[in-house]
């Protein structure tokens, strides 16, 4: 139901989350082929649109910019930000085995 993510979106500032939008796009699905020739291993991608900073707010904690809680993921992430700006908070193995 797109009406109601977008309404979602813009309404009470919630993430939207695209899970593997190279299904759907010839571009992405030729980049992740090459990406897996060059790393050797399976690439996959997912895409988030975090709504912006409420108007007048330029500061780069803006509230409302946060897509997710602070979280690990049990992945190895490559992350390319296309628009905006975030403040990326990349922390230290939670011990000694990650």
């Amino acid at each position: 139901k797109p009406q109601e993510a977008w309404n979602l979106y813009n309404n009470n500032r919630c993430t939207i989350r695209l899970l593997c939008p190279h299904k759907h796009s010839d571009v992405l699905h030729q980049t992740l082929s090459h990406l897996e020739s060059y790393w050797g291993c399976m690439a996959g991608c997912n895409a988030y649109l975090t709504p912006p900073a409420p108007a007048g707010d330029t500061s780069a904690e803006a509230t409302g910019t946060q897509g997710f809680a602070p979280h690990y993921d049990d992945i190895d992430a490559w992350i390319l930000q296309l628009e905006g700006r975030k403040r990326w908070c990349v922390y230290p193995p939670r011990n000694s085995s990650e």
